[in-house]
């Protein structure tokens, strides 16, 4: 078993040499990170405040392409992180590495709403206009409320427009 870091600095490290050992781009140390304990350390980083604009953010996809963790696992992965951003920035790649980099589909971001529905009421835009819509297209009539309660009200006139 692999013992995580608590310290922000070697996870921060952790997720430079994970990508390198995924995507094979550079040379890696004997001591590279490793499939076992992909998951494990992903989640202490996410606990430990790695900003995920960096490797971390591109993580998931990749770990899924090399059979690392399913995209099951990915997906929910994902999901939790999203719920958990603090920075809009932060909502946004998590969005992105929902749709398009796991391939999350219009058809099960309703079964999320709840949570999805309390992501979008930071109001930040790259993340309405992306969540909205297929929110909007596939859930119920109490889900177009919540959805169009908290999007509509803000000041962006792009997602009032992708909403509307």
């Amino acid at each position: 078993m692999t013992s995580t870091p608590d310290d922000q600095d070697p996870l921060d490290d952790w997720a430079a040499l994970t990508k390198k050992a995924l995507t094979g781009r550079a040379a890696v140390p004997k001591q590279a990170p490793a499939r076992a304990g992909f998951l494990e350390h992903f989640t202490a980083a996410l606990v430990g405040g790695v900003n995920p604009t960096g490797p971390l953010g591109e993580l998931l996809p990749l770990a899924v392409g090399r059979r690392w963790i399913d995209r099951a696992t990915a997906v929910e992965t994902a999901f939790v992180a999203l719920d958990g951003a603090q920075r809009p920035v932060d909502r946004k790649v998590w969005t992105g590495v929902l749709r398009p980099g796991l391939g999350a589909t219009d058809e099960a971001l309703p079964d999320r709403a709840d949570l999805l529905v309390a992501v979008l009421s930071h109001g930040d835009s790259a993340v309405a206009t992306e969540l909205a819509p297929p929110l909007i297209a596939g859930g119920d009539e109490d889900l177009l409320g919540d959805v169009l309660a908290v999007t509509l009200p803000t000041d962006i006139k792009k997602v009032a427009r992708t909403v509307l």
